[in-house]
This record gives C-alpha cells, structure tokens and sequence, in this order.
C-alpha cells in the first residue's frame, strides 16, 4: 500500500535490530515503529533524501532524531524528552487522558519500569488502569513514548503493540531493566 503524498515514510536500519520506520505527515511525526529484523527496507537500509535535513520534525532536523534513534540501539542513553510532541498529540486527537498518561510515560527514566495502575495514577485517574493499558497498546510512538517501560502491576511484562512481548523485553533488557 502506498501512503498518501503527505505522509512521508522514513527507513533506517539499526545495527542488531533491523530496520525502524518514522512516519511523518506534513512535517508532524505520527508513528515510530522500532527496528525488527522481519522487515524489508525496500532495497535501501537508510531513505534519507535530498532536502531531509530541512525536514524539522518534533522540534529537531529528521537525519538528526534518525541518528539518535540508531545510537539508542546501540547503548545510548536518550531520553528523547526534548521532543516537541504538541503537534503530534494534536495529529492523533488524543484525549486529556490520553497525552497526561503519554506524558507520564515520558518522565519513567531509562532503566526504570512502572506499572499501568501506577501510570494511570500519576494521569490522574487512579482506578483507570485498562485505559493507561490501552494507551500503551495503541501507542504509535515507541521508543520516543516508552511504552515499553510499563509492566503489570505484578512485576510481568505484559503486552507490547505489534512487536510483542518479545521486543519489550528486548528493550528492557537493553536499558538493563531485570524482569
């Protein structure tokens, strides 16, 4: 399926992972997708193009959060806190809910884990855990949302959107998070 002329899609491989995949439309980042091995890049591990280093996307030059993506991969320590999303939550209408628990997520340090009651606490709404769990499942910005850094309330791991569980804990794994 070819996505719409405003929708641009962004490939780039990440050494051990695979190949990731940024959506951008109309200059507003919508989608991150992490790196998996079972994807194909469309004969080119890396789509930059001409021109892209003037794409501006969540506040910082495309190649420039492209790089920052591969060097998470390989050990960095990222936050990805001085993203400007604000676009981005209005892309997606999220609700109130919805960004308040997008943005609590934000805030879960690198190596650190909390739980969906937890999240849902911290949003505001402390009995609303399914909502903060369903919030994570149709997250659409990995990495840059850590939704991989929120486990059951019981210490498992839980669910991780398209990637599995197998990739969640990857990424735990990789911030050096023991489960």
């Amino acid at each position: 399926m070819t996505p719409p002329p405003a929708m641009r899609i962004v490939r780039y491989a990440a050494p051990g992972w695979g190949v990731g995949e940024l959506m951008v439309a109309r200059g507003v980042l919508v989608a991150h997708d992490v790196p998996r091995r079972r994807r194909e890049a469309g004969g080119e591990e890396l789509e930059l193009r001409p021109g892209d280093d003037e794409l501006v996307v969540a506040g910082v030059p495309l190649p420039a959060l492209v790089e920052r993506l591969v060097a998470y991969y390989g050990g960095s320590r990222d936050p990805f806190l001085d993203l400007d999303l604000g676009p981005t939550y209005e892309a997606l209408a999220t609700t109130a809910f919805e960004t308040r628990a997008i943005e609590e997520m934000r805030r879960v340090p690198y190596g650190g884990t909390v739980s969906y009651r937890d999240l849902a606490q911290r949003a505001g709404r402390e009995r609303a855990a399914r909502a903060a769990g369903n919030v994570c499942a149709r997250g659409t910005l990995e990495l840059i949302v850590p939704y991989h850094r929120v486990i059951a309330s019981d210490g498992t791991i839980g669910s991780y959107g398209s990637g599995g569980p197998g990739v969640k804990r990857r990424l735990l794994l990789l911030e050096g998070v023991r489960l």
